[in-house]
């Protein structure tokens, strides 16, 4: 058998949500619609086609990721351009803007049509979850990561993690930490947009299951 055939899937691990398509204008990164079978169907489907796969080359990618639900929202690929890993950017619309963001690693964007002005009134996200040994809360502060506008009308601005310097080795970084709570909340900053001062929003989010086929000599390899 020549190539890899077997689509990648998004398995629930909590729950699953729906996930229609905002309004225009839409992203520019292609969304990817998640099919919703239960765990264990997925799992052993790979799993018995681990040896065929093998044959023609291909392996079989596994990633657990936090799928944060917002109205509206649109899920997005962020890997490679947009063209593999888990659609973990939830994408929305929210008062004459467009929001994405995702955590594992923290992606916050801000994306207004020409002539709206929007800006955080905040410098930091908390994430709160459930653990195995708990509950958990962890701050992380912002920094500005890019500006730029598209083709059309859209300018786009893009926070990132501020990481402070003073870490130590073998202190968990706030990714480890996110990475091993199953249920939560992801509390953003608030907004102004033309004047008008939005409260600071609490989005739920669920850990998931993604699973994809890596083809051989794959030009982009870098982990979700």
């Amino acid at each position: 058998m020549a190539g890899c055939w077997l689509k990648a899937s998004t398995l629930p691990y909590a729950m699953s949500s729906e996930s229609p398509c905002p309004r225009q204008p839409a992203p520019v990164i292609a969304s990817h619609k998640p099919r919703r079978l239960r765990p264990v169907v997925i799992v052993r489907l790979a799993l018995l086609m681990v040896p065929t796969l093998a044959l023609s080359g291909c392996t079989v990618g596994f990633w657990s990721y936090q799928q944060i639900s917002a109205p509206d929202a649109q899920y997005i690929q962020v890997n490679c351009n947009g063209s593999n890993g888990p659609p973990k950017l939830a994408y929305y619309p929210f008062h004459d803007i467009f929001i994405g963001v995702a955590v594992g690693p923290l992606d916050l964007r801000l994306r207004t049509p020409r002539g709206v002005h929007a800006h955080l009134d905040g410098d930091s996200v908390v994430v709160s979850g459930h653990t195995d040994k708990g509950n958990l809360d962890v701050t992380m502060k912002l920094k500005t990561a890019t500006q730029s506008s598209d083709a059309g009308s859209l300018a786009e601005m893009r926070f990132e993690e501020r990481h402070d310097s003073s870490w130590q080795p073998g202190v968990p970084t706030s990714d480890a930490l996110v990475d091993t709570m199953t249920t939560g909340t992801i509390t953003l900053p608030a907004i102004t947009i033309d004047k008008t001062t939005w409260p600071a929003q609490t989005l739920p989010f669920t850990r998931k299951v993604f699973t994809e086929v890596m083809k051989p000599n794959a030009t982009c390899t870098a982990p979700p």
